[in-house]
Formats: structure tokens, C-alpha cells, sequence
């Protein structure tokens, strides 16, 4: 009797935590959505080899390289810290890089090295992926593709950084939503 107690206590506590662990990351990214600061990161063409996997598009962004000084003391693959700033029209920019965590400063985000050459580092974003409807999904991407090749249209992401915690919220081909675009 002992034994089945202590049983259905192990198996509850299991229950709890593996409950918890999903809500607590919804919970966690429904914060950064909702009380972040929204960055608007241009977007650049991307190589059209397998530009769309699955149910997502691939992003690369033109706002990934920073000038550093001594390149000895950076690693590729390593994680830094980058601080955001708005730049004269509204797009996010990289004001600065540290290998440490940065306290007292909200604008920041975790980015890994991809390369460094000449004194100067390639950064990858966390959120490189926007995820759709499946139906929708052909659609967007040939829609993204296309805007990124008309000079005319300007394509951004739109992402919540709080803490350096980043969701991306949206994708916009001259200001409309990439969902809204579609159905046009």
C-alpha cells in the first residue's frame, strides 16, 4: 500500500511538472509578445535552393554583420549579445555587441556568430522562421520571394524583444501583413 502511494505521488509530481514545462514557455513567449519592444528588422533575399521547408519561411536579414575590433577574440558558434536600436526609419539596427550578458538594457538579443572575416561578424537571429497555415504557405513564399527581388517593395519582420527573449510577431511586404498580402 506504501508502494502505491509513493507511486502515484512520483507519478503525479511527473504529470505537474511535464504540464508546467510547455505552459511556462507559451507563458514566457506570450510576455515577450505582449510587453516586448518592437523591432522592425528589414529582411534580405535569401538563397532560393530550398528557401521554404515545410510549413515555414525561411528569413535572413540584411542587419547581420557588426564591425568588431579584434576578431582573435570572437568564436563562430559562439552566443553574444546584441543591443538594438531604431535606425532614422524605423528599422532595427545593431548598436553594439558583447560577449556577456548585458544587464540593464532591454533592447538586447541572443544571436549566434556564422562567420567572421575582416574584423567583422556574421550574426544568425533566433527567430529565422515564420510558421503558417499549410494552405497559405505556397502562396507566401512565392509572394515573399518576389518582393524581395522589387526594389520597390520594402519587406521586414516585426519582432517583440523583451529581456533578450525574441518572438517574431509578423512578416509585412510594404506594411500589410504577409497573411493579408496573400489573400490579395
Amino acid at each position: 500500500m506504501k508502494n502505491k502511494k509513493i507511486l502515484f505521488t512520483i507519478f503525479f509530481l511527473v504529470v505537474i511538472i511535464q504540464l508546467f514545462v510547455p505552459a511556462k514557455m507559451i507563458y514566457d513567449n506570450e510576455d515577450v509578445l505582449s510587453t516586448g519592444k518592437e523591432f522592425k528588422f528589414r529582411t534580405a533575399p535569401i538563397d532560393p535552393i530550398d528557401p521554404f521547408r515545410g510549413k515555414y519561411i525561411f528569413l535572413q536579414y540584411k542587419e547581420n554583420i557588426i564591425e568588431i575590433e579584434n576578431e582573435k577574440n570572437w568564436k563562430i558558434g559562439e552566443t553574444v549579445f546584441l543591443i538594438l536600436e531604431n535606425d532614422k526609419n524605423g528599422f532595427a539596427k545593431i548598436k553594439s555587441v558583447s560577449m556577456k550578458f548585458i544587464q540593464n538594457n532591454n533592447n538586447f538579443v541572443k544571436a549566434k556568430i556564422v562567420s567572421i572575416f575582416s574584423n567583422k561578424l556574421t550574426i544568425n537571429y533566433p527567430f529565422d522562421r515564420f510558421y503558417m497555415e499549410e494552405t497559405k504557405a505556397g502562396k507566401a513564399e512565392t509572394s515573399y520571394n518576389k518582393s524581395l527581388a522589387d526594389t520597390n517593395k520594402i519587406t521586414y519582420a516585426l519582432v517583440a524583444i523583451k529581456n533578450g527573449n525574441a518572438v517574431l510577431k509578423n512578416i509585412f511586404i510594404d506594411d500589410i501583413p504577409i497573411k493579408e498580402f496573400v489573400n490579395k
